[in-house]
């Protein structure tokens, strides 16, 4: 751990060591768990009694006038630190509620690739930093993704010691590191942790107010620097990861800000604002924005490529500087059952206030929302069904949730199909079967905010709509689950079977988040009013002070443990059932395969399908027609396109990077990046 005594800053680089060629650089300031109402707002808040530009004052009342100020950001994703951090980091949509653990897979790192390995990448020898007071961002320094060497990523500086937690130790080390690093995103957690201490309903409120005059000071240092390395080089972002509650509690008298991790407006509106090179002085922009975009514009301003990014470059902040627009396909779903085919995606408008449109096969089928995401479908012989997620806003100025979406088309005649759920999570993609009377199954996992670990309070959940009820939805079964995954779903007549990752749990209790921590798992039921679980591929063993079951871990045919498990897929076939998953090891990210006989009951080895370190973790294996389609990445950093039935196929697609794949009959379509643009694509490997 680094504790850093200064309290006053150093004296600037003197002129005489002026690079003639100074770098680009970025500082990235997270204001952890800090609302909009209190750093920026205009008006009394109940967290402090004063606008929050009086309570934030120093800083408002010099910055302001210094840079532009976005006043309808918002934390899009799950409402805790790490999802926040990781979409900054990413300029991606992350799911990344679980916390860190002691190490290896069991850290919940980003599988997208981040600023700091991209910054490292596009410029030899140049270092990054992650500077934190706060364990909830172990891990964040780098990703899963291939490609990158052990060695890249960011420097990870902890300031938090035995004695001493405080922003001012992470302040301190500021001053130490800009200098030397073209890329830094620095945490101040003391705000977040007088919320959650709640010595009094404004403790919360007062951890700004103390920070405040620490940040202008530090902006102050950077523009006095007159070595020309920092001053008119450096781009400031000040935004926070994630509000606060702004609800009042049961009694209706006080107001509670001790907590956050829902989809309240209060955890969802953020400040958002930038000053330095080329940002337009003085100007307050209602255009909504979001973590996502923090990212892309950093990557932007460095000249980084980030092409995963579902982030909009903040180009109305600056002034004479242009940017490229968002534009082109962001997710992609496709199915056929040997009579249709059918095919959705989410297309990038352009517009920041309505940024996605889904469409399916070609047609524009939503256009309402503000934001849509990770489409799912199904051909049904006579028709089709569409399901996405979707963020429209908070127009009654209290909730602003997530909210599922599908829709069915049979016959020329449109059907809005119900999922039994008031919101979804911020990751809900469902997985859709067909029964042989026309009905529909979709399972999802019902866990709204994302970060509830108890069994009891989470679930998998498996409906049916039929059309002899009109499409209303029929709940068929729940099971309990700790941080449910997306679950996939088979049909083999008519019995119902569902996949999904968890995470394990401790003890007898079975409501720890210690578990969540360390492994994850996934398990295959027979759906049912009540669930049968058929398989479990148990993981490496908790650590002793981890409190969790005592079990012997699932050996694949290379005789390995594996800590991580997500994204199962499950395929029924005429013997039995075949599931796949993606793993997680020190070694990286591999898939694998078990199969059950033809009574569901005896399940054989789990098959380690590819032995390369190299499976790509954000995308999602598919099965079709007995093949498994997966992606991969080879030795020279471009996009194989895998196809797996007892043994591999890859087919080299030249592309530098992949968010989507669907499988059809006819092979694999793929959402990939080549030459700085995303288009879908068709492969047969």
């Amino acid at each position: 751990m680094l504790f850093f005594l200064a309290c006053t800053p150093p004296d600037p680089v003197a002129a005489g060591d002026t690079a003639s060629h100074a770098p680009r650089r970025a500082l990235v300031l997270v204001l952890d768990g800090s609302r909009y109402a209190e750093t920026f707002g205009t008006e009394a808040s109940e967290a402090s009694s004063v606008p929050g530009r009086e309570l934030f004052g120093e800083f408002t009342s010099e910055m302001l006038p210094r840079g532009t100020l976005y006043t309808a950001a918002v934390a899009a994703n799950v409402t805790v630190t790490p999802p926040g951090h990781g979409d900054i980091i990413t300029g991606r949509h992350n799911n990344l509620a679980l916390m860190p653990a002691t190490g290896g897979a069991g850290y919940y790192r980003p599988e997208y690739p981040t600023l700091f390995e991209a910054t490292e990448e596009a410029f030899p020898g140049t270092k990054t930093h992650l500077v934190r007071n706060t364990v909830h961002l172990e891990g964040l320094e780098r990703s899963l993704h291939p490609g990158w060497p052990e060695a890249d990523g960011a420097t990870a500086m902890n300031t938090q010691t035995e004695q001493d937690s405080s922003d001012q130790t992470v302040i301190d080390a500021l001053y130490e590191v800009l200098g030397r690093s073209r890329l830094v995103v620095a945490n101040l957690h003391d705000i977040d942790r007088a919320g959650h201490s709640q010595t009094n309903e404004k403790a919360y409120a007062h951890g700004l107010e103390v920070v405040a005059p620490e940040l202008t000071t530090l902006w102050d240092w950077i523009e006095s620097d007159a070595s020309g390395e920092l001053a008119g080089n450096t781009l400031l972002v000040v935004v926070a990861d994630h509000g606060r509650h702004d609800w009042e509690d049961d009694g209706g008298e006080d107001w509670d800000y001790h907590n956050h991790g829902d989809q309240c407006v209060g955890c969802r509106d953020i400040p958002i604002f930038l000053a330095g090179p080329g940002i337009r002085a003085g100007v307050e922009l209602d255009t909504p924005a979001t973590l996502e975009d923090v990212g892309a514009t950093v990557a932007a301003w460095l000249r980084v490529p980030l092409p995963h990014t579902t982030g909009r470059v903040l180009a109305e902040a600056f002034g004479s500087e242009s940017f490229p627009a968002q534009a082109g396909t962001a997710w992609i779903a496709a199915d056929d059952d040997g009579t249709t085919s059918t095919v959705a995606t989410v297309e990038w408008t352009g517009d920041p206030a309505q940024r996605g449109t889904v469409r399916r096969d070609g047609l524009d089928l939503d256009s309402s929302a503000w934001i849509a995401a990770d489409p799912e479908a199904l051909a049904l012989g006579d028709g089709t069904v569409t399901c996405w997620r979707a963020l429209a806003g908070a127009p009654d100025g209290h909730d602003w949730n997530w909210q599922p979406r599908c829709e069915a088309s049979i016959g020329g005649v449109t059907h809005d199909l119900v999922v039994p759920a008031s919101m979804a999570a911020p990751s809900w993609r469902p997985s859709l079967a067909a029964g042989a009377e026309g009905d529909v199954s979709f399972a999802w996992a019902d866990n709204p905010t994302a970060v509830v670990e108890t069994a009891g309070l989470a679930e998998v959940r498996v409906a049916t709509w039929t059309r002899a009820s009109d499409w209303t939805p029929s709940l068929v079964g729940k099971i309990g689950a700790i941080y449910p995954g997306n679950p996939s779903l088979a049909r083999a007549g008519e019995r119902q079977f569902v996949a999904w990752a968890a995470s394990d749990a401790a003890g007898d209790a079975g409501d720890s988040i210690n578990p969540a921590r360390y492994t994850r798992h996934v398990e295959v039921a027979e759906v049912g009013e009540s669930f049968t679980v058929l398989w479990r591929a148990y993981t490496e063993p908790c650590p002793a002070d981890a409190g969790c079951t005592e079990q012997e871990p699932t050996l694949d045919d290379g005789g390995q443990d594996w800590g991580r498990m997500e994204n199962p897929a499950l395929s029924a076939r005429e013997d039995g059932l075949d599931l796949a998953w993606l793993s997680w090891g020190e070694g990286g990210a591999t898939v694998h395969v078990v199969r059950s006989d033809a009574d569901y009951a005896n399940w054989g080895t789990p098959t380690r399908v590819d032995d390369t370190s190299r499976v790509l973790g954000h995308v999602e294996p598919r099965w079709h027609g007995g093949t498994l389609y997966y992606a991969r990445l080879t030795t020279d950093d471009t996009v194989e396109l895998c196809a797996w039935a007892e043994s591999s196929t890859c087919i080299d697609t030249g592309a530098s990077a992949i968010t989507d794949l669907a499988a059809t009959r006819d092979g694999v379509l793929a959402l990939l990046h080549r030459d700085g643009a995303w288009a879908v694509e068709s492969f047969s490997p």
